[in-house]
């Protein structure tokens, strides 16, 4: 079990679900930003794009990061429903990376977690 403080519940909570319900050969994209919850939850993303802020999407080109994701499906996706303003927009999916977003649209929500960041766990339909 992860130690954390309150306010870090709900993430230590989806990590450890990702844990519980994924197997060690299935891939994991956390998104908007989770190169350290991959890790912390021992599933490897199957793209080189781990971090998708407005900012490093500008600098790739969302263009490619959703080639490459188009290309190398992730099994699941752990969705933070973060502000990201601190990056000029605020919410993936929603004011920036809506290309990206569409490719989860079939994805299967297999639970929700609630507190300070919500987070979604999904599933790709096979």
């Amino acid at each position: 079990m992860l130690a954390a403080s309150p306010a870090q519940s709900t993430v230590v909570a989806a990590v450890e679900a990702v844990r519980d319900l994924t197997a060690p050969g299935e891939t994991l994209a956390v998104v908007p930003d989770g190169s350290g919850l991959n890790f912390a939850a021992r599933r490897q993303n199957p793209t080189p794009y781990d971090i998708m802020h407005p900012m490093v999407l500008a600098m790739y080109g969302e263009d490619r990061v959703a080639a490459a994701y188009a290309k190398a499906p992730p099994d699941y996706v752990l969705w933070l429903h973060q502000n990201t303003g601190g990056f000029g927009s605020s919410t993936f999916g929603e004011t920036y990376a809506q290309q990206l977003a569409k490719q989860f649209a079939d994805y299967e929500r297999v639970r929700s977690f609630r507190g300070d960041v919500p987070i979604d766990l999904l599933r790709r339909k096979r």
